[in-house]
């Protein structure tokens, strides 16, 4: 029963802010609200650089630390855009898919604003 649920669906129209990355933090999916959080389509680009100018990822990135321990992490963060305002958000990052060798191979960052 559950396999006939559209949990992509459910999950692209919700109102917090969800993407999925890869290991090296590109975007692979995104939904509506994290492209208006963004100001334009997210996917394919890198989260440190689109959501903080960032030539590097964050101090103490929470999705790094999720690929490598493979554990769900609470965090709060805060999306500076280029005319210095700011947005708070409140969220969790979590493994979603992992590889034939059980590594963790895509991480959700999922926020709600505050």
């Amino acid at each position: 029963m559950i396999q006939d649920i559209d949990f992509e669906a459910i999950v692209a129209n919700i109102a917090q802010v969800v993407i999925v990355l890869d290991p090296d933090l590109t975007i692979v999916w995104a939904n509506r609200n994290a492209a208006e959080a963004a100001g334009q389509d997210p996917e394919g680009k890198k989260c440190y650089r689109l959501y903080q100018g960032r030539d590097s990822p964050c101090r103490g990135c929470h999705t790094l630390e999720t690929f490598r321990t493979g554990e769900m992490i609470p965090n709060k963060s805060t999306v500076t855009y280029e005319d210095g305002s700011r947005r708070r958000f409140d969220g969790f990052t979590i493994p979603v898919k992992r590889d034939d060798q059980g590594r963790v191979s895509l991480v959700a960052e999922v926020a709600g604003e505050v």
